[in-house]
């Protein structure tokens, strides 16, 4: 995955782009396999379902907020690998759910806090420091849910919208967000590699691309309509052919086939 976590319930997932091809034709990704942190089965078959019935999302505030110190994909991912993902999040037919401030790729954490009572608190408290004692980054200082300050610090930072960096990626949520009526139908591979992927929705396609130098195949026909690349303060946008297109740097372009 983007964000590199492979501890807790993290480890359930070695994050390929081969387990986020089956998720979104899925619905989900577990549907019975063994699950490396629970110890058992897990997940039961989408069979029967259709996207409509599930949300989706590449954060939320339990992966935002349960993490050390609430650090956003948007932290951890390059600027460009978190507009890919976004892209693709936007261009799946499931209904994108949007974390606070995810929209403009706000820098501010989202930490756990509490407001218990002396008792309960002090015991929040320390469990928090033993949820995280075998992550890597846990240096003994995890934020105080008690602390008003874990509170103040995981509100918004408003003004942001007003930086290019994050003013960019705001107008790229609402330009896919508008043409999101036009993609149809189920979501179908096309193609799937390491780091890479081709979807299909309908007429439309969309190549992503989640490290750096990746190649992917497009199918004949087909025009590009929208790139990522456009919403970077300094863009490296990918090379497209009739045949193929190559990111040096994590991407997505969206294409329409021709009639």
């Amino acid at each position: 995955n983007l964000a590199g976590d492979r501890y807790g319930y993290f480890s359930d997932f070695e994050g390929t782009t081969e387990e986020m091809a089956t998720t979104l034709e899925q619905g989900w990704y577990y549907t019975g396999q063994h699950s490396e942190n629970e110890g058992e089965e897990r997940g039961t078959t989408t069979e029967g379902l259709v996207p409509e019935n599930f949300t989706l999302t590449i954060q939320n505030h339990d992966q935002i907020g349960n993490r050390p110190r609430g650090n956003r994909l948007s932290d951890e991912a390059t600027p460009g690998g978190f507009r890919a993902a976004s892209a693709l999040l936007l261009f799946a037919p499931q209904l994108p759910l949007l974390f606070m401030g995810q929209e403009w790729a706000s820098s501010t954490p989202f930490q756990y806090f509490t407001d218990h009572n002396e008792e309960l608190g002090k015991l929040v408290s320390e469990g928090r420091k033993e949820e995280f004692k075998d992550f890597p980054d846990f240096q003994g200082d995890v934020p105080d849910p008690q602390d008003p300050e874990t509170f103040t610090r995981s509100k918004l930072d408003w003004s942001e919208l007003d930086k290019p960096e994050h003013a960019n990626v705001h107008k790229m949520y609402q330009e896919l967000l508008t043409m999101r009526p036009d993609f149809k139908g189920s979501i179908q591979r096309e193609h799937v590699s390491e780091g890479g992927l081709v979807v299909r929705r309908g007429e439309h396609i969309l190549a992503v691309a989640l490290r750096e130098n990746v190649q992917l195949p497009l199918p004949e026909n087909v025009q590009p309509l929208w790139q990522s690349e456009a919403y970077a303060t300094e863009p490296d946008p990918p090379e497209v052919t009739e045949k193929e297109v190559t990111f040096s740097t994590p991407g997505a372009v969206l294409f329409k086939v021709n009639s």
